[in-house]
């Protein structure tokens, strides 16, 4: 999602973004605070610092006590907040959630919607009529935006603001295919926004490489895992690489048993998500149970990867040899990427409700065993264990303030 190059304005455009993104993490820094955080020098910050204050972007706050006696206050630095303004929306099969931003990535107003009944163009009415709802509220103006995102669960034409194919309970009636969310969007609200739509998983992995990775690594593959699936990103020099087709990030369609296994949504049988999905779970069981390796679990009882982990932390000896062989397969996922893109890392994130420290470990140790046995290279996993859905707010919040420096910093190079 960066800027593509090495240009002296790509470099700028990096160092504009990141410092954004420090300043994020605070009320307030000083140069000095800055300094150590982005390992510049003090002028190369200072001269970033002094063209983001000179477009209004940053603001000078109030002098810091000083340090030694007698000696000069150190001036502060902010975002300034009321720049301009940004919107996220979530979107799933059910509802819609929608907030406002301001240039500090703050939220100032949140609406949720009922989407259940809704065709896709009374869909499209709706999140327009959430934003105005929104707007007026905070009394911002159309104008004062910079832009919109939207995250949904499926494919997507990033590129070009089309939502391929929506994932979801009966979405193919509702939603169809091919379907120009951006420019439908935009028509709505009879403006011309930068309304960049995206799927989920990508917003998420974008926030948790600049959270975990923080710039020290290049590349990064980031998986995500919930009871219905698995997602990735790939992320190099800190952009989204998504392929020719956008289907770089579908790792969870690799088969993994050919012989068989479960049916996957995707109309094949052995996908390694469908591993997790709650009928394979419950069928699995239910043979441990008939034959007699489940003890102290009924037929039934185990029907999704959730309950599984409740029966693993309570110290099930099925439930847990379960997390055990559920950790060994992920460790063969994390080869396989390593052989197919050699990231410098991998960002492992569970949107289970229990972390289970169990499955991290079972993941690492066969992790460290194939690295052993056949790469000679280390697995480096890092494990993300913060809200998906807040990585996913935050991804997109600042993916399109990034995007908005970009445009803003190409204008004046």
């Amino acid at each position: 999602m960066d800027a593509k190059g090495t240009r002296p304005q790509d470099l700028r455009i990096k160092n504009c973004r990141r410092l954004l993104r420090i300043l994020s993490e605070e009320d307030s820094q000083t140069v000095n605070e800055i300094v150590a955080k982005m390992r510049l020098s003090r002028t190369a910050v200072q001269n970033i610092l002094a063209k983001l204050t000179e477009d209004g972007m940053v603001i000078e706050r109030e002098k810091r006590s000083s340090t030694r006696q007698g000696g000069k206050r150190a001036a502060s630095y902010a975002i300034s907040p009321d720049y301009k303004y940004s919107i996220f929306i979530y979107v799933s099969a059910n509802n819609a959630i929608a907030e406002l931003n301001n240039f500090a990535l703050t939220r100032l107003e949140y609406r949720i919607a009922d989407l259940s009944r809704l065709s896709y163009p009374e869909i499209v009415q709706q999140l327009g009529a959430l934003i105005r709802m929104m707007l007026e509220e905070a009394r911002v103006g159309m104008e004062e935006l910079y832009g919109i995102a939207i995250a949904v669960s499926g494919m997507v034409d990033s590129d070009n603001g089309i939502l391929l194919e929506f994932t979801g309970s009966d979405t193919c009636g509702k939603w169809g295919h091919n379907r120009p969310l951006s420019r439908d969007l935009c028509d709505c609200l009879g403006c011309d926004l930068d309304v960049y739509l995206d799927n989920m998983c990508n917003f998420s992995g974008y926030a948790s490489y600049l959270a975990m990775a923080q710039g020290e690594d290049d590349s990064c593959v980031y998986v995500m895992a919930h009871s219905c699936g698995i997602g990735a990103t790939y992320i190099k020099e800190g952009r989204v690489i998504k392929g020719s087709h956008g289907l770089l990030g579908e790792i969870g369609h690799t088969m993994v048993n050919f012989e068989g296994g479960y049916p996957c949504r995707c109309g094949r049988r052995g996908c390694f998500e469908s591993m997790l999905y709650p009928e394979s779970i419950r069928l699995r069981i239910n043979r441990a149970v008939e034959q007699g390796l489940a003890a102290g679990l009924e037929a039934d009882e185990i029907c999704s990867v959730d309950d599984l982990l409740r029966a693993a932390q309570e110290g099930n000896a099925c439930a847990v040899e379960q997390i055990r062989l559920i950790g060994q397969y992920f460790a063969g996922l994390f080869y396989n990427i390593q052989l197919m893109i050699d990231p410098d890392c991998i960002i492992f994130h569970d949107a289970f409700p229990i972390q289970l420290d169990m499955l991290h470990e079972s993941m690492a140790a066969f992790s460290r065993q194939e690295e052993e046995r056949h790469l000679k290279v280390p697995i480096k996993v890092l494990f993300d264990n913060s809200l998906f859905t807040e990585q996913v707010r935050k991804g997109a919040a600042y993916y399109l303030r990034n995007r908005f420096m970009n445009q803003v910093t190409e204008k004046h190079s």
